[in-house]
């Protein structure tokens, strides 16, 4: 597997533009319905539970970079019948990430976490502006309340001071359990998955509609469109991109 550069061409828009994430958790009789949506993903959820255990997942993959993407809803059976639980270790060592699409799975963990609360509706935000002159600027909102404003420079956090040095990627997870608890970790947590996301506006992905999944993209099994050969089979699919630069109210219209 090649690296992005040495397949797909660049984005001429890169460097003037934001990654824009929203996800919305709202509260349904016996069950959580999480949407979703960024530049190359657009998805749902729902998670019914009764006493304490959860009795239903069902996802939709509305828009994804490959064509196997579709097929990672059915992964979630796994997590079914298991308890509603604020240790989300159980879950990963019952049916690991990897097994899933990521982002599914991190949406049905936001769903268990938020099934043990009382509020009817949660809505995440992320705004990860382009790399310009080597820093990366990234925030996360949580119902509107700006959680977490990091300055990210190779690969690493420079602003606030008091994390400067911390991969952003790499031991990321110990690290961020280590400072942060509640809805600081799940928003720590969701600005890293932006930092990652939001690399893919480096290049034009739409220019590669139709072309094999397996030229560049995660580790060979990172997910469950890059594990037990999949990868081998997939495409990348035809219009996969929005631009929600200058319109975040134009996120989770498909809703």
């Amino acid at each position: 597997m090649g690296t992005p550069e040495e397949f797909a061409p660049p984005n001429s828009g890169y460097g003037q533009g934001i990654y824009r994430r929203r996800t919305l958790l709202s509260r349904k009789p016996g069950a959580i319905e999480v949407v979703m949506e960024d530049c190359s993903h657009a998805m749902k959820l729902l998670m019914q539970h009764q006493a304490g255990n959860i009795t239903d997942l069902q996802g939709e993959v509305i828009r994804a970079p490959v064509t196997s993407c579709r097929g990672a809803p059915g992964q979630l059976t796994d997590l079914i019948g298991l308890p509603l639980s604020d240790n989300a270790d159980i879950y990963r060592q019952h049916s690991p990430q990897h097994h899933h699409c990521t982002h599914l799975y991190d949406m049905a963990l936001l769903a268990i976490e938020f099934a043990q609360r009382e509020e009817e509706l949660q809505q995440f935000d992320v705004a990860v502006g382009d790399e310009v002159d080597g820093a990366i600027d990234g925030k996360i909102f949580l119902n509107h309340r700006l959680i977490h404003h990091w300055v990210v420079r190779q690969g690493k956090l420079a602003e606030p001071t008091e994390f400067a040095g911390q991969s952003a990627f790499k031991g990321f997870a110990h690290w961020a359990k280590s400072q942060f608890s509640g809805d600081a970790l799940l928003c720590a947590f969701g600005l890293q998955r932006g930092l990652m996301v939001a690399n893919a506006r480096r290049w034009d992905m739409a220019a590669l509609a139709g072309e094999p999944a397996d030229t560049f993209g995660p580790p060979p099994g990172a997910c469950y469109s890059y594990s037990k050969g999949r990868e081998k089979t997939a495409l990348r699919t035809a219009n996969p991109v929005r631009d929600f630069s200058d319109t975040p109210e134009q996120l989770l219209r498909f809703i």
